[in-house]
């Protein structure tokens, strides 16, 4: 969810205190198998949505913590939602900002979605290293 709020950078900032440092989170998603579903029972459209936020850079952070019970929750109020439940989208809306799912949540829990430059270099040039012609140095008085 790259474009919201962004810190300043150190030098820029008025207040010099400590601050907690960023917890970053790959921009290409948590990798894995879907974690199983936390509740008794689980419908189609709750199936589908649970794999697609398992998928998100967020479930880093929520497996790691293991935020299955809240996700799962949060998964269901959507869905509640979409279909016009009073009430529903107010709730979601609270417990999306909880696991970070908006932008300035993410700053709020100092969370920041970054892309791996490393791995993205390292897969898209394959070419080698061009080869140096060297100079060899002969004594040609001996």
């Amino acid at each position: 969810m790259p474009g919201g709020p962004v810190p300043k950078p150190d030098a820029q900032r008025i207040r010099r205190n400590a601050v907690s440092p960023m917890t970053q989170l790959p921009a290409e998603g948590r990798k894995g198998e879907t974690p199983e579903w936390p509740f008794a029972t689980q419908n189609v459209r709750e199936s589908r949505y649970w794999h697609q936020l398992w998928q998100l850079p967020q479930a880093v952070v929520w497996e790691r913590d293991a935020r299955y019970r809240e996700v799962a929750f949060y998964c269901r109020l959507s869905i509640e939602a979409e279909d016009g439940m009073d009430g529903a989208l107010k709730e979601m809306m609270q417990v999306g900002d909880r696991l970070g799912c908006w932008p300035l949540a993410l700053l709020r829990l100092r969370w920041e979605i970054v892309k791996d430059e490393v791995a993205v270099r390292r897969e898209t040039d394959h070419t080698p290293a061009p080869k140096v012609k060297r100079i060899l140095a002969i004594d040609k008085s001996a």
